[in-house]
């Protein structure tokens, strides 16, 4: 089941979870609502956790606690992207629209986030300046 421990656990990956559960979409499905896909640029370089090591692991599956140290707070540049909307569909089922989601924001980090993530490079991003193309 995904949750807060099982994602503190996981490795530095911009890979989705696999495990993409179908209740994710319920609330659109109940609502009537289009889902709005949602990445943030940068935002494992300004703060990391000690969470895949197998000491934090193993108190995880003892205590069920989520045991992630977390270090940073480095000023990067922070950018939000927004997908196309994906709308609501009364034929398509949970699993579908599960599924929808996580490619559409899977599509999202592809497009915007340099892999693997470097924290040097992301500050130099907050500081770098483009030059305007008349």
């Amino acid at each position: 089941m995904e949750g807060s421990g099982h994602t503190a656990r996981q490795k530095q990956s911009r890979a989705l979870s696999s495990g993409l559960q179908a209740t994710v979409p319920l609330p659109s499905l109940t609502a009537f609502t289009p889902i709005i896909p949602m990445f943030t640029q940068n935002i494992r370089e300004g703060f990391r956790s000690l969470g895949g090591t197998r000491l934090f692991r193993w108190l995880y599956e003892k205590f069920r606690y989520p045991f992630a140290p977390m270090y940073g707070g480095f000023p990067v540049k922070l950018r939000t992207y927004l997908g196309d909307p994906i709308p609501y569909d009364p034929k398509i089922t949970a699993e579908e629209l599960a599924e929808k989601t996580k490619n559409a924001v899977q599509a999202l980090i592809d497009e915007h986030q340099r892999i693997p993530g470097n924290i040097m490079s992301a500050l130099l991003e907050r500081f770098h300046i483009k030059q305007k193309i008349n």
